[in-house]
């Protein structure tokens, strides 16, 4: 047993006698690391196998192309062993690009041919509704994807109704999969739109989202897709079919739903803005009214009649479509209340408290501005009431107007022989002057 050897002597031994050789070695780039370490690491991969590669990090900015995902490249380096953990590993000193890997191209010949039908035009894509009532989601229910998308959602707008579909995400099942969940979410009428969200991975991970089939289930969906598949980087056919791309399940979050506190405030600008045009309405109304009483002489009873009569009705139909609306944010806050106490068990309870104290402050607002416009519709009844002329002919008064209707208001400016008019309250002669008297 003295020639017995220890493990870290194996594997040390191992490494000496493998990286005395070097060879060039082809393959498909896979699961590449991010730059920021003093390493790239990637696996080369053939049909059948594949191999850890390290790559010194100084060296990249020498190469003239990327190493990412799905490129074929040829590498020139020395066998290895990690002597810790005993793992062969593939040591790369040269890096030469031999160009576009399989699984890219298969990528890259449906993009064309999704594109020749048009199914990639951003004109074909719908817009999502600005507040969803309830949508679908297709992930993986234990995923981390669905642990932020939820979580993001919850606190921008908990009240969304959310069916959620568990599917695979990766493998080869997946795409079927995923199908078979929008097959089903486009049975549901009510739905405002599916999401479809999974986490980063690489390529091969995510080819089930660059299935020509999926995408084409997508084009064709009842309901808007959003599309949320791994990071910012990766984009995949899913998401150029999709109705909307968010770059990760937060960020659909994120894009989905409004913030409940943006819409709080939303609500009180509008209230705010109805109330500022009420009050200018009504200091119109008071100015005009005082103007008309400030006048001494006496209009013309059709002109003075109408303008006030239109102002009136103008006035009533403001007033109605106010009330109108006032009732419509009465009721939509209902609606909101409603949702919010039905998910009470989980929201905090002053979002309930702010939610009463604002469908009351519109109800009190409602409540004061039509009563301000019954005062005011009032007042305006009373003076038309006591200034209009048809009053003041029944007293035995007339008005008297020459050919061209303007209202004489002295003698002065008639002559012999001219035609007047004599209304009366109930009808007008028309005379000839036969003589002129200036008292």
């Amino acid at each position: 047993m003295e020639d017995c050897l220890s493990v870290t002597q194996v594997n040390t031994l191992a490494k000496q006698v493998l990286e005395e050789y070097s060879v060039w070695i082809k393959g498909e780039v896979s699961g590449c690391s991010p730059d920021k370490y003093y390493y790239k690491y990637f696996k080369l991969k053939d049909e059948l196998s594949a191999i850890d590669c390290v790559f010194p990090a100084s060296k990249l900015l020498g190469l003239g192309f990327s190493i990412e995902d799905g490129i074929t490249i040829k590498a020139f380096g020395k066998l290895s062993i990690f002597e810790r953990d005993g793992r062969f590993q593939f040591k790369v000193e040269i890096l030469e690009k031999d160009g576009v890997g399989d699984l890219q191209a298969r990528i890259e010949e449906i993009k064309q041919r999704l594109q020749k039908e048009g199914l990639l035009d951003e004109a074909r894509k719908r817009k999502l509704p600005l507040i969803p009532k309830k949508i679908g989601v297709i992930t993986s229910k234990d995923s981390a994807a669905w642990k932020d998308f939820f979580k993001i959602l919850q606190e921008r707008y908990p009240n969304v109704e959310i069916l959620l579909y568990d599917v695979l995400v990766q493998g080869d099942k997946s795409a079927k999969d995923v199908i078979k969940a929008m097959k089903y979410l486009n049975t549901i009428d009510d739905l405002d739109f599916i999401v479809i969200t999974r986490g980063g991975g690489s390529l091969e991970d995510l080819m089930a989202f660059n299935d020509e089939q999926l995408a084409r289930e997508a084009a064709q969906s009842r309901h808007p897709i959003v599309s949320a598949i791994g990071h910012e980087k990766d984009i995949s056919v899913l998401d150029l079919v999709a109705d909307l791309r968010a770059s990760t399940p937060s960020n659909a979050a994120e894009l989905i739903a409004p913030h409940k506190d943006a819409l709080y405030q939303g609500l009180d600008v509008v209230l705010s803005r109805m109330q500022t045009w009420a009050n200018n309405r009504i200091a119109v109304c008071n100015l005009n009214m005082s103007n008309t009483i400030a006048r001494s002489d006496i209009v013309d009873v059709h002109r003075f009649t109408k303008r006030f009569l239109d102002e009136l009705l103008s006035l009533s139909g403001k007033m109605a479509s106010n009330k109108r609306i006032y009732e419509s944010y009465g009721y939509q806050l209902s609606e909101i209340q409603y949702k919010f106490q039905s998910y009470s068990k989980n929201l905090v309870p002053q979002y309930i408290t702010s939610l009463v104290d604002t469908k009351e402050k519109f109800r009190c607002a409602s409540e004061d501005l039509i009563q301000e416009y019954t005062h005011i519709l009032e007042k305006i009844g009373t003076h038309i009431e006591l200034r209009n002329p048809l009053q003041i002919l029944e007293k035995g008064y007339s008005i008297v107007k020459d050919s061209q209707g303007n209202i004489i208001k002295s003698v002065k400016s008639l002559k012999k022989g001219s035609e007047l008019e004599t209304q009366f309250s109930d009808g007008s002669v028309k005379s000839n002057i036969l003589d002129i008297t200036i008292s």
